[in-house]
């Protein structure tokens, strides 16, 4: 915890973990600086924004969801009122079957109470130019898409406005007797928010920190509309007028830094499987997430420096996770609120 009533803190990142970090940190009315170095290959700016509650081949309802997201829904709101602009929308995934025990799986969460709020079956369905035909049975959710690029866009210049913003890298090491400062400006405490960057100091070598790439398409498809995310394999997300994003891969290894023609013809598969229409694939692009080995967030202080702290490894669920946790967060570096234990990077303690 701080020990300081006029708090100064240096964000270091400015994705979608930093960028709430710094939303609750002026919130709160608590000074905050943002260094970013326009790392445009992260997740947070190569994503669709997506929240889905169910996960996994057997339609698992996401981690600590309902509570996560009826959170997550009111930041965003504000974010939104906050720079006149709308940054989330809610959106329909429609899901086509792979056999019929998937199908099975789907129709019996769709009776648990749990579920019942967030997916429901439907035969009514029907796009043309696509597997989505009426008749069959699909699967529907209703989730949420965050417009990544509009919100971090959006408060970045906010930020640049009014002087929270530095654009520049982190490039020393973290010691005991480290200054907590930057180009001679001090700070009570500096927050690692740098998502799937590659860790280079040493005192975070242990985590388990995987750079996961994820590779995906952006296409254009005339003449095509519907208002729905259409999952088969991967998923189809309107961008509005004939630009769909369609993805993405998961690198399970951790060591795609680029767009690999391994990834170029899984993708090109799984939309032809989809698609019967015309369409062109005008990018194919590959963002980083910042993935854990337990699949679970790396909250907390430094081992060497109890004035640094690292806040990241939210995965592929970064835009549903990290408002809730950010304010978590923020709560134990300023009051001394106890961190989860379930997101408390001391589990992979070295010392």
């Amino acid at each position: 915890m701080i020990q300081t009533n006029n708090q100064h803190i240096l964000v270091v990142g400015g994705g979608i973990a930093g960028m709430m970090l710094s939303w609750h940190l002026y919130r709160s009315g608590v000074s905050f600086k943002i260094l970013d170095e326009g790392y445009r290959s992260a997740s947070s700016y190569q994503a669709a924004g997506l929240i889905n509650p169910v996960t996994g081949r057997r339609f698992v309802l996401s981690w600590l969801y309902d509570q996560l997201v009826t959170y997550a829904e009111r930041t965003y709101g504000e974010i939104s009122d906050f720079l006149g602009v709308k940054v989330s929308r809610e959106v329909r995934f429609v899901r086509d079957f792979s056999s019929p025990l998937e199908e099975n799986v789907w129709l019996g969460k769709c009776g648990q109470k749990d579920y019942a709020p967030h997916i429901y079956w439907t035969r009514d369905i029907e796009i043309p130019g696509t597997v989505f035909s009426g008749g069959k049975t699909y699967g529907v959710t209703r989730g949420k898409r965050i417009l990544s690029s509009i919100l971090l866009d959006g408060w970045s210049d906010f930020c640049r406005q009014n002087g929270f913003w530095i654009d520049g890298r982190w490039d020393r090491p973290i010691t005991e007797s480290m200054p907590i400062e930057l180009d001679g400006e001090p700070f009570d405490a500096i927050v690692f928010a740098t998502g799937a960057a590659r860790i280079w100091d040493q005192s975070w070598a242990h985590l388990p920190l995987i750079p996961n790439g994820g590779e995906y398409f952006i296409v254009r498809i005339p003449d095509f509309h519907t208002d729905y995310l259409l999952k088969r394999k991967e998923v189809l997300v309107p961008l509005g007028g004939e630009m769909h994003w369609f993805g993405a891969t998961y690198d399970w290894d951790g060591v795609r830094q680029r767009p690999t023609a391994e990834g170029r013809n899984y993708l090109e598969e799984s939309l032809k499987s989809m698609m019967f229409c015309r369409y062109e694939i005008v990018e194919h692009r590959l963002g980083l997430r910042p993935t854990v080995k337990d699949r679970r967030p790396l909250i907390g202080v430094s081992e060497l420096q109890p004035r640094v702290y690292f806040f990241g490894g939210f995965g592929t669920k970064g835009f549903s996770l990290t408002p809730w946790w950010a304010s978590h967060f923020i709560s134990h570096m300023l009051r001394g609120i106890p961190l989860s234990e379930e997101v408390d990077l001391l589990r992979f303690h070295t010392r």
